[in-house]
C-alpha cells in the first residue's frame, strides 16, 4: 500500500501539473489598447485561476508612444498616459473549459478563430489568446 501511495505521490506532479504559468508583473492584451499588469493571483483549483490586472502607467505610455505614436515627455503623451490608466479588473481563467470571466461576462473562442466571444452576448469580444495561453501553459 505504501509504495502504491508512493508512486502516486509521485507521479502526481507530473500528469496534474496546475494551471497558471503567470505570474505578477507579466503582461497581457485583451484589446488592441493597453496592456494589462497582473497585480493579484489567486489560484482556487487544480485548472482554475483568479487574478486582478491593471492598465498602469508604464502599460498606458507604451501603448501612447506606439499605437497613438506620441512622443515621451510631451504634453500629449502624458495626457493620453492619464486617459488610459485603468482600475483593477478581474478575471477568472478555467483552462478546461477555455473560459475566461470578467467583470462584463463569460467569453470563449469563437469557432472561427478570432477573438473570444461572450456566452451571453456574441456581440462583444475580447482578445482572449494572449491571456489564456499565458495562464495555462505549463511550467
Amino acid at each position: 500500500m505504501k509504495a502504491c501511495l508512493l508512486s502516486l505521490a509521485v507521479l502526481f506532479p507530473q500528469f496534474f501539473q496546475p494551471a497558471a504559468a503567470i505570474e505578477i508583473g507579466d503582461v497581457f492584451f485583451v484589446s488592441n489598447g493597453t496592456g494589462n499588469t497582473v497585480i493579484s493571483i489567486v489560484r482556487h483549483e487544480a485548472d482554475s485561476v483568479d487574478l486582478v490586472a491593471q492598465s498602469l502607467k508604464a502599460n498606458a505610455a507604451e501603448y501612447c508612444e506606439r499605437y497613438v505614436q506620441l512622443k515621451p515627455l510631451s504634453a500629449k503623451m502624458r495626457e493620453c498616459t492619464k486617459q488610459n490608466t485603468g482600475e483593477p479588473r478581474n478575471f477568472k481563467v478555467i483552462c478546461r473549459t477555455r473560459t475566461i470571466i470578467t467583470d462584463s461576462g463569460s467569453y470563449r473562442p469563437s469557432a472561427s478563430g478570432g477573438p473570444w466571444v461572450s456566452v451571453a452576448n456574441p456581440n462583444w469580444i475580447i482578445q482572449g489568446d494572449d491571456l489564456y495561453e499565458q495562464t495555462c501553459r505549463r511550467k
